[in-house]
């Protein structure tokens, strides 16, 4: 990784093979930007000097770039380049191209993918001022302050973390599972992280807030980023979408499991029988679950969302 001062730090032989072809694939490239990104936003004590926060821009654009264009690899290899009509294959595993710019990026995902992003799109119209910025002059003007770039940024990095989640994971094809897996691995890295940095708490629990005011009585601590933002319980019986922290998209497909992990992690494995039946579902309710409603503590229903007063 590169310094306050942009140098780069000595990291450990790859090996003769590794150094004799250096490959990065587009996936892995873009996340290992996002993740040195938001290692510069944590970098320093709050609000991030300057150095970190210079490079956090630098490295989130490139981030946002190469991750918004591997989605759109996902749809077809030549949409990348600046003419698709004049691309080859030939061209494009050399990377021997012009590829096209962000605009060109959001409409070709919107008319062509079906995915629409104007929050992204806006963040990173913002967020690219200020790179061209530090880039070219290493300052500002005097009327755009650190903060201001620092918020940027934190918008910027939760919008494309959403991205990656809702858009890019689900569109890798399946023969590309080192590349599924290596989201999931690089996602589960970043989830405890996020919850450290001040800048990216404050945007993205602001941003939630309505979303989650509706979900008040079921919404609890999150056992991977510990913010209040896990969503617990369906009570549709017929849905079968994940539980999910809607700050850090921490998933689980049962909700046994998000379950488990609460009482473990979050309420420290308490001693004693943590549960007692769901009238509603018949599942099983942890007694004691604290909520963003009832943070005194409630019999919760990871199931169903059921919520009831903790038996006497």
């Amino acid at each position: 990784m590169e310094g306050e001062s942009g140098a780069m730090t000595t990291e450990p032989s790859e090996g003769v093979e590794a150094r004799r072809a250096f490959v990065l694939p587009p996936v892995h490239n873009g996340l290992d930007y996002l993740v040195t990104a938001v290692d510069y936003l944590g970098a320093a004590a709050t609000p991030p000097g300057r150095g970190s926060l210079k490079y956090a821009v630098l490295h989130l654009q490139a981030a946002t770039e190469v991750l918004l264009k591997a989605r759109l690899v996902e749809e077809h290899w030549s949409l990348v380049f600046a003419k698709p009509g004049e691309a080859t294959r030939e061209k494009f595993d050399e990377g021997d191209f012009n590829s096209c710019t962000l605009r060109d990026v959001f409409t070709r995902l919107e008319q062509i993918a079906g995915v629409r992003n104007p929050e992204l799109h806006e963040a990173i119209q913002r967020l690219t001022t200020t790179r061209n910025a530090l880039t070219h002059f290493g300052h500002l003007r005097r009327d755009v302050s650190a903060a201001t770039v620092e918020r940027t940024a934190a918008e910027v990095t939760m919008r494309l973390l959403q991205f990656i989640h809702l858009y890019l994971r689900p569109a890798l094809c399946e023969k590309n599972s080192d590349a599924i897996r290596h989201v999931g691995e690089t996602m589960a890295a970043l989830r405890s992280k996020l919850g450290s940095i001040t800048s990216l708490v404050e945007h993205g629990m602001r941003a939630l807030g309505e979303e989650l005011a509706v979900v008040a009585e079921r919404t609890v601590e999150c056992p991977d980023c510990r913010l209040w933002a896990f969503v617990v319980g369906k009570p549709d019986r017929f849905d079968k979408s994940p539980l999910m922290c809607r700050f850090c998209f921490t998933e689980y497909d049962l909700p046994g499991f998000a379950e488990s992990d609460y009482v473990s992690d979050v309420l420290g494995g308490r001693s004693g029988r943590p549960y007692a039946p769901c009238s509603a579902c018949g599942e099983s309710m942890v007694i004691g679950a604290r909520t963003v409603k009832s943070p005194e503590g409630v019999a919760l229903c990871f199931s169903c969302g059921a919520v009831t007063d903790v038996p006497r």
